[in-house]
């Protein structure tokens, strides 16, 4: 809300930033782009690899996109930053996702993510693999904070099956 208070004195208006900002919520829920790729991915994976999706944000907005979507059924569980009350980067949200997908202690896990700031820095800081999607097709720069180095990169949603070891052909798990 606070934004739209900001935003309506700048422009000198009168009016309540409350129904603004609550508008606004439920605007952001109403759709749900998809990245190319996303969904052959998480198709390629199920039933191979326990997936948790990780995501910031508001719970009404990010349940909608959700399930709009229809990515849900691809997925053991759900952790959305409201509801958990830490968000990324917090190493802790990164070992409650793995707990949820049945990550044993000491086991392996891998955390996809557009973010370098949240998704990459955040698995690592939690002793996780990252897997930084530069959906610019490297011609991104990527904000590097020092010592922050993604176990992989991918261009291509398509090339995350393979690093997992998971064939996109046959859906079985590889060794």
């Amino acid at each position: 809300m606070l934004r739209f208070e900001r935003l309506l004195n700048h422009l000198g208006q009168r009016r309540d930033a409350t129904a603004m900002s609550r508008a606004f919520v439920e605007e952001l829920g109403r759709s749900a782009l998809m990245v190319d790729g996303a969904e052959e991915m998480l198709s390629a994976l199920h039933g191979s690899v326990p997936m948790v999706l990780l995501t910031n944000g508001l719970s009404e907005v990010q349940r909608s996109r959700i399930g709009i979507s229809g990515i849900d059924r691809f997925f053991v569980d759900v952790v959305i930053s409201e509801e958990v009350g830490m968000q990324k980067p917090d190493p802790e949200i990164f070992h409650l996702a793995a707990a949820r997908a049945g990550a044993r202690a000491g086991g392996r896990v891998l955390m996809v993510g557009d973010s370098f700031s949240s998704d990459i820095a955040g698995s690592l800081a939690a002793g996780y693999d990252a897997c930084w999607f530069n959906e610019d097709h490297g011609h991104r720069r990527r904000p590097e904070p020092e010592g922050v180095v993604p176990t992989y990169t991918v261009t291509d949603l398509g090339q995350v099956p393979p690093i997992i070891g998971v064939c996109t052909k046959t859906g079985h798990a590889g060794g």
